[in-house]
């Protein structure tokens, strides 16, 4: 898994719970220019952050991203008392 970020973003929320839940993996901090260039274009034609890559599977909006994290982890309840599987 890889979440794009850049300081000061709301990506940032994504790294602290996907470093909170445990899950591996790799946080690869952009810059404006970065986010403009054509190769993460062609992963994120919003050119923003941030951007969670999981295999061949992206999300690109913090909510989406946060929500996806959860479903991931549902012993850790981020979405709430009886999140868990029952």
């Amino acid at each position: 898994m890889k979440l794009y970020y850049f300081p000061g973003a709301c990506s940032l929320a994504d790294h602290i719970v996907l470093q909170w839940t445990g899950i591996a993996h790799e946080a690869l901090r952009m810059s404006r220019e970065s986010i403009k260039s054509d190769e993460y274009l062609a992963m994120n034609p919003n050119g923003n952050v941030p951007l969670l890559a999981h295999d061949d599977f992206m999300l690109t909006e913090n909510a989406a991203i946060l929500g996806y994290i959860a479903e991931q982890r549902p012993a850790v309840a981020l979405l709430g008392e009886g999140s868990a599987p029952r």
